[in-house]
């Protein structure tokens, strides 16, 4: 007997992966921030439809090329507070309830807004969008923020390994395009050193940083652009010259804002590579040994009294700029009350803040305790 094998193949469609490089968008951390305050609130008018309660309160502000309408409403006209959000991003005033976002109420006059994704036509594209925010009624006058968010993503090569690439809008406005470069500012005091751009990071990854700007990958620095379309993003190995750097600390996180470039690294004590230029440490915590009150220490030299730290190219420099910190306390007389201000400074002479609270005792003549308390830094 003739036995007969039959096979079936079963066709299944291919995975869709996107290629290499190929940008799009997901919702995101914000990158617009708007508040409204409470003289832009005004009671509907008769031609605004979709609200609910007789308590509703509408305003309307510029958005875009046009504008944004944003109802303070609840979800049931019996309700004596607010509960609901509702925006009409036409800004005719017609509340559609796809884009009403709920929020509860936290105390006696502060409301959370649930976070909630819409796909909204944002200039010439439609884009996902994450919308939070919060609301604080004081006095029957309604203090609104709204906090709206977008990311670009693409996948790039590093190497011989792929990451996935977040670059998120920095202006804070409603320039849903990405590709702004954050510059630099010589010459400026450190604090106004560093002007807004899109923001760079690794999906899952603890690498951070600004485009136009390098970032560090696996030790070495790599450069993200985006092309002028937006459709598409690489990563390619940073070409200019580098030179060593070492800050002595068990664990320390920076930002780092020279005369061409800003980077943000983390190191472990050991000599890394940075880009050659003369930068500000604008902030920088540091991870050291010592009582739990000042095991994580800040460094910020906003005011740039430490100087420029110089990196040269081949060339090896070392900063000590942690422990022993010298403290100091001043006390301030007014009346009967006595303020008392905490001061840190590290072996360098750099302020530092320390990220805990950070106890005190007061004594008289006699050596008897009077007085203790806690110094809040960080």
């Amino acid at each position: 007997m003739r036995s007969l094998l039959v096979c079936t193949l079963l066709l299944l469609p291919a995975p869709l992966f996107a290629a290499l490089g190929t940008v799009s968008y997901v919702a995101g951390q914000g990158s617009f921030f708007l508040s409204v305050q409470p003289n832009q609130f005004k009671i509907p008018t008769n031609n605004i439809t979709g609200l609910v309660s007789p308590l509703a309160k509408v305003a309307t502000v510029p958005f875009q090329n046009g504008k944004l309408c944003i109802a303070l409403d609840a979800n049931t006209a019996r309700e004596t507070e607010y509960s609901r959000i509702r925006l009409d991003f036409t800004g005719a005033g017609v509340f559609a309830a796809e884009y009403a976002l709920d929020m509860k109420k936290y105390g006696g006059d502060f409301y959370v807004i649930n976070p909630k994704e819409l796909t909204l036509t944002l200039g010439d594209r439609s884009l996902p969008v994450r919308i939070s925010g919060s609301l604080r009624v004081a006095n029957d006058r309604p203090f609104l923020f709204l906090d709206m968010g977008t990311e670009a993503r693409a996948s790039c090569a590093f190497g011989d390994k792929t990451y996935t690439v977040c670059l998120r809008n920095g202006y804070g406005n409603c320039n849903w395009h990405y590709g702004n470069p954050c510059r630099v500012n010589p010459g400026a005091p450190p604090f106004a050193s560093m002007s807004a751009g899109d923001s760079v990071s690794l999906l899952g990854q603890s690498v951070e940083g600004w485009y136009g700007h390098p970032i560090k990958v696996d030790g070495q620095w790599y450069q993200v652009t985006l092309s002028p379309d937006e459709s598409t993003m690489t990563a390619t190995p940073f070409t200019e010259s580098t030179g060593s750097f070492t800050l002595k600390s068990d664990f320390w996180t920076g930002t780092f804002v020279g005369q061409k470039y800003i980077v943000s690294i983390q190191g472990n004590g050991q000599p890394q590579t940075l880009p050659v230029d003369s930068y500000h440490m604008i902030n920088c915590t540091q991870q050291c040994a010592g009582p739990s009150w000042n095991n994580m220490v800040r460094l910020s030299d906003n005011d740039g009294k430490g100087g420029l730290v110089a990196v040269e190219a081949d060339k090896a420099l070392t900063l000590n700029l942690g422990a022993p910190y010298t403290a100091s306390v001043q006390a301030k007389l007014n009346g009967r009350n006595v303020t008392f201000s905490f001061r840190g400074s590290n072996t360098g002479g750099w302020p530092v803040s320390f990220g805990n609270k950070i106890p005190f005792t007061v004594s008289d003549m006699q050596g008897k305790k009077v007085y203790e308390n806690n110094f809040e830094s960080g």
